[in-house]
């Protein structure tokens, strides 16, 4: 069976799904993201609304989604290097 697959960057108002998808990637695989479940945990809702804000400060904050039937199943990474995702430049490959 066939499922669509789409990817995209996620809205700060999705703060939730984030939260709940980074938290399952690092129970999943803890070494991967360089921060314990534990420590992440610990955030502030407001910190994670803030970690999906286009202007955070840090330029690095901009999760992809990947949804499976328009339902989230993973997160990919970080959109700032995709032109077409994000308007503002690359702050790692300038």
């Amino acid at each position: 069976m066939e499922h669509a697959v789409t990817v995209r960057v996620l809205a700060p108002s999705e703060w939730e799904t984030y939260k709940s998808l980074r938290l399952h990637s690092l129970v999943d695989s803890p070494v991967a993201f360089g921060r314990s479940v534990a420590e992440e945990s610990d955030r502030p809702d407001v910190e994670w609304a803030r970690r999906l804000a286009p202007d955070d400060g840090l330029g690095m904050n901009l999760p992809l989604v990947a949804e499976v039937e328009a339902k989230p199943w993973d997160l990919l990474g970080d959109g700032s290097c995709f032109p077409a995702l994000n308007s503002r430049p690359c702050t790692k490959c300038g």
